[in-house]
């Protein structure tokens, strides 16, 4: 096979994966891709294939070569994607660098508060006598976007490196995943926002009078990182990762959000943040898998309407935080390092979550402490920290204590009355 034919099962195969059921779509990428690496051929040139389908930050002047800044150009292919009623901007293997401050206003002047942001889709305008939408042509070509990269970020290699404090090691370990390190999105913003409101790498933009808040339909994230800028000695970084509390729906598979300094030394953050945050109330289904946030105040913040697993959070105050919302949220296997509240409630609105009563069901958290750690800031306090008593629902246990294995016993709970918790094996003794 030729070096061409490998390159091109190659991405067969990785964008079959991410795709599953939309494998003849992303054979259609795959032909996007390979012609374009032909001399001559480009995306817009290719036959059979929609224009719509793909574009790349490549075709609007992005280098991805970790020191030009490419924010324009990675929001101008969103743009365009947006603008063509939907389709896919693919991330071919690279750093781009996100050194923008957040945008103040998008495509139709709403505030995204975001580095980079999926624009809004118009609000439903009605008749005078409210009988039909009378701009519902428009809002049937806004479709979904999807954000792909070029391969899946390896999540033990990232938390092996991020929890070292010998430079030589860190070294080491980031040449070890450098040919894997696939598609990162690295902000080297560091000012808090001058208006103190919560800001993010990627967030969504709202229209104003938009039902409940939000402003697009459903966005997907694959095979991502996004890399936050974290000044030494500061702590936190001083913006989010993905802000989706205004997505309608979001799919996420193999995304990753972490910091450049490896073990900054926990202080009190100058504004919230978090790793990921989820739609909140009254948003529609989101599906998440194989996800991972290193050195953020909150890990992740869930709202209603989710199921997800493979869930990994590292060097955080809170490692999973939940909103307020009359809905169940499902989630399969959680696991923790190095955090000092593992399951928290809100006990004030954060990040535009509002405090709660949070229904949940989750299969199973499971942490390691490592009493040993230097610094010890980031560190096991509480598995739950409830203490408004907002938690409802059921929760198993595992605890692993480092260089000594299993150890339920050191479960701590704070509130949580309303919460089921259960360990994950039986020590021989009734409880």
């Amino acid at each position: 096979m030729t070096t061409y034919g490998v390159k091109a099962a190659w991405k067969v195969g990785i964008l079959c994966s991410s795709f599953g059921s939309k494998c003849l779509l992303a054979l259609g990428v795959v032909s996007v891709l390979c012609a374009a690496e032909r001399p001559g051929a480009s995306a817009e040139t290719v036959g059979d294939v929609p224009v719509r389908y793909i574009v790349t930050p490549q075709q609007f002047g992005a280098k991805a070569d970790a020191v030009t800044d490419d924010t324009i150009a990675v929001q101008k292919a969103i743009n365009a994607v947006f603008e063509k009623g939907g389709g896919i901007v693919f991330f071919p293997r690279g750093v781009y660098v996100l050194g923008k401050p957040p945008a103040t206003r998008d495509l139709r002047g709403n505030h995204p508060n975001s580095q980079i942001y999926i624009p809004s889709r118009d609000s439903a305008k009605l008749a005078d006598d409210g009988t039909k939408i009378v701009n519902l042509d428009e809002r049937n070509n806004q479709g979904g976007i999807s954000l792909v990269g070029e391969c899946v970020p390896l999540s033990t290699v990232g938390q092996y490196a991020i929890h070292q404090t010998d430079p030589k090691q860190v070294k080491l370990a980031m040449e070890a995943v450098a040919p894997f390190a696939g598609s990162i999105l690295y902000s080297t913003y560091a000012n808090p926002h001058p208006d103190g409101a919560p800001t993010a790498i990627l967030g969504f933009s709202v229209p104003k009078g938009a039902p409940f808040g939000f402003g697009s339909g459903q966005t997907e994230l694959k095979n991502l990182t996004f890399r936050a800028h974290v000044q030494k000695n500061q702590g936190y970084p001083t913006l989010s990762g993905v802000n989706a509390q205004c997505a309608r729906s979001i799919v996420m598979e193999n995304v990753n959000v972490d910091v450049d300094l490896p073990l900054p030394k926990l202080k009190a953050p100058r504004c919230d943040t978090a790793g990921i945050i989820f739609p909140k109330v009254n948003c529609e289904l989101s599906y998440f898998t194989n996800l991972g946030v290193y050195g953020f105040q909150y890990g992740y913040i869930f709202g209603e309407h989710g199921n997800g697993d493979a869930i990994y959070a590292a060097t955080c105050t809170h490692a999973f935080a939940f909103s307020g919302g009359s809905h169940l949220i499902c989630l399969g296997l959680l696991s923790a390092q190095n955090c000092r509240h593992q399951l928290s409630s809100l006990a004030r609105p954060v990040l535009g979550h509002p405090p709660g009563k949070a229904f949940l069901k989750i299969t199973a958290i499971d942490i390691e402490r490592n009493p040993r750690q230097v610094p010890y800031d980031f560190n096991y306090a509480d598995f739950v920290n409830d203490p408004g008593n907002l938690l409802y629902g059921s929760m198993t246990y595992h605890i692993v204590t480092s260089r000594l294995g299993p150890d339920n016993k050191t479960f701590i709970q704070v509130g949580g009355a309303h919460l089921t918790c259960l360990p994950s094996y039986s020590d021989g003794n009734r409880r």
